[in-house]
């Protein structure tokens, strides 16, 4: 994942990425196993982690205009402040870290791991 991302607009699940995992898919060794193990991932994630929770975190941290959601289950995510280039994260790679943790964290309460990685 490049550290100066400026905005996400997906599915929440995949702002969830245990760095193994997504090592293995961003430098090309994505292969059917690494597939399967991603679609299991976004479907636990679905399953088990409110859609307004990871809104309400989101928005906690960067401000409710920088979180919309869109259609299609969608959200955007600016890491940016109004101009494109002053993030308010600083380190988007290290934001999504600590998200990965929090998740893991809220999970954990219930009982629930996501990746074993």
């Amino acid at each position: 994942m490049i550290d100066d991302r400026r905005a996400f607009m997906g599915k929440p699940a995949y702002l969830y990425r245990p760095e193994s995992l997504y090592d293995r898919v961003e430098e090309g060794l994505y292969t059917l196993d690494a597939k399967e193990e991603v679609i299991r991932l976004v479907e636990e994630f679905e399953s088990h982690v409110p859609r307004e929770w990871v809104i309400d975190y989101l928005q906690d941290r960067l401000g409710a205009e920088s979180v919309q959601e869109m259609e299609g289950g969608k959200i955007r995510v600016l890491f940016y402040d109004r101009e494109l280039t002053k993030n308010k994260v600083g380190n988007t790679r290290k934001f999504l870290r600590t998200f990965e943790r929090h998740v893991d964290e809220y999970l954990l309460q219930k009982g629930i791991r996501l990746y074993k990685g």
